[in-house]
């Protein structure tokens, strides 16, 4: 709920993506791994054989990053593979990203 408490919950797009990255989050058809601090692989886990399951994004913390293709076009980059990431390391305890460069009219606590 901390995370969701700081995200622009108002913009639909923001809370379809969230509802998304709640079950990344949870291991639901993905796998996150934290390689170092600040950095995490988002991985596709399908068994399906008609399923590219090869795309594995980095989500960079520090950065305030990601590798996918929905990063540079999605509401202040929060794509649902940065918000799986938020959320499993408010799930952690660890030390998360701010969200300092969200537009005006949006939450900018820190998580």
């Amino acid at each position: 709920k901390a995370v969701q408490a700081n995200l622009p919950m108002t913009d639909d797009n923001i809370a379809k993506r969230f509802n998304r990255a709640y079950d990344i989050a949870r291991g639901h058809g993905y796998q996150l791994t934290q390689v170092v601090p600040g950095l995490w692989y988002v991985h596709r886990s399908s068994t399906s054989l008609f399923e590219d399951n090869s795309n594995v994004y980095k989500v960079d913390t520090d950065a305030k990053s990601c590798t996918c293709p929905d990063f540079t076009t999605v509401r202040a980059g929060l794509c649902k593979h940065r918000m799986a990431v938020m959320l499993r390391c408010a799930q952690l305890g660890q030390q998360n990203e701010k969200l300092s460069h969200l537009p005006s009219g949006s939450a900018q606590v820190g998580l």
